[in-house]
């Protein structure tokens, strides 16, 4: 087959960037046979495409035109198609909200997570994000021959809040690089020279430092379960730009600011680094559609604190902590918990190991997945293992 793949947002740092560089790295391992064209959508989208095999079957196409004129020519006008940029494919994939017309291909969407539509206030850029969800994912729901959800509850979100019959849906969840589950002697270098001394810290991976991922409530937390400096564990969070001004504000009156670091990673080894010598870790997101950080670091053996909502309690089953990421109160309480018992965070930490190396999270079952899904193969997508089958 002849693969066309939207490959815009692999220009973005995030879990979608992540998401797609495995992706193809591991449809290169189970399916080479095909031929896969990376998609690159606008003016200054120069393409960048992961590490890959020598000789690997991947090209790129620039379609080098203006975002929202295109959207609209694609949408008013039905044209151009995709193969004007491709040439000739057999399926097209939408990683992100486009999907163009393509004519006598096959047209598959990922849809990574409703988190706009579920809480909308927590989003600065309403203006973009009410396109983005309100007019381009409507669009492209319609005309997509299937859709990917990366987990049951984005697939849930799907039917509840978009109307998609389950038929339609075929839930995907991710897989992890394995480099996080077997450390290299090398990864220590990769450990931010900033934790050189030894203090004993906890980790918050929060990636995309945004509202969503409940830095301030974390924060609020940290000071009840921590009030004397003589107990409290530094806490490092890692994401890129650096902390909100607010939250470090807040972390001042909180009087905790000197006990907080926000640091930036090489990811995957600096970050694995990190969880694996983190007394803790913690991911307090108030939504995820996959919620990858947990599935890392239980791979790490890094016990684990995090949310009871959306995709996170199906992708840490029993082998985390759980708190409800809007109450302080137990957050901290949690907090102090897990802190105190050794016991309790050998007990997680060995779980987490065994959940995050069962088959069902390898990112080659998730590339069989989505071969199949682009054959409209439904008995070879079902004999693979779902390594999250509790329904959101």
């Amino acid at each position: 087959m002849r693969i066309a793949i939207d490959f815009s947002h692999y220009l973005i740092p995030g879990g979608i960037r992540t998401l797609l560089g495995n992706q193809l790295r591991a449809l290169l391992a189970v399916a080479p046979e095909h031929d896969y064209t990376l998609c690159y959508r606008g003016l200054g989208a120069r393409p960048e495409a992961p590490p890959l095999p020598q000789g690997a079957p991947v090209r790129t196409a620039w379609i080098r035109a203006p975002r929202r004129v295109l959207s609209a020519c694609e949408h008013l006008l039905g044209w151009p198609p995709v193969q004007y940029w491709t040439g000739p494919i057999d399926v097209y994939h939408g990683t992100h909200f486009a999907l163009p017309p393509a004519r006598g291909a096959r047209r598959v969407l990922t849809v990574q997570d409703l988190a706009y539509l579920r809480m909308p206030e927590l989003y600065a850029d309403r203006r973009l994000n009410d396109y983005g969800y309100r007019v381009l994912l409507p669009r492209a729901l319609a005309a997509a021959d299937g859709i990917i959800a990366i987990s049951h509850a984005t697939a849930h979100d799907l039917a509840e809040l978009r109307g998609i019959a389950a038929e339609r849906i075929w839930v995907i969840p991710l897989g992890i690089d394995p480099r996080f589950g077997r450390p290299a002697p090398e990864d220590a270098a990769h450990a931010p020279a900033a934790l050189d001394d030894g203090r004993r810290y906890v980790l918050y991976p929060a990636g995309t430092l945004e509202p969503r991922k409940n830095i301030d409530n974390v924060l609020r937390a940290f000071a009840r379960a921590f009030p004397s400096r003589g107990n409290r564990p530094r806490l490092v969070i890692t994401g890129v730009g650096g902390l909100p001004r607010r939250s470090v504000e807040l972390a001042r009156a909180l009087r905790v600011g000197e006990d907080v670091r926000c640091i930036e990673a090489d990811y995957p080894a600096g970050i694995a680094a990190l969880m694996r010598g983190a007394a803790w870790g913690m991911y307090l997101s108030l939504y995820e559609g996959f919620g990858l950080p947990v599935l890392e670091g239980m791979a790490c053996g890094m016990p684990l604190l995090v949310s009871r909502v959306s995709s996170i309690p199906e992708v840490a089953g029993d082998a985390a902590m759980f708190v409800d990421p809007r109450d302080i109160e137990a957050i901290a309480d949690g907090m102090r918990t897990l802190d105190g018992s050794d016991a309790l965070r050998a007990a997680l930490a060995a779980k987490g190991r065994a959940r995050a190396a069962l088959p069902g999270f390898a990112w080659e079952r998730a590339a069989r997945q989505l071969a199949a899904a682009y054959r409209d193969d439904a008995a070879a997508f079902g004999a693979e293992p779902d390594p999250c089958p509790t329904e959101a």
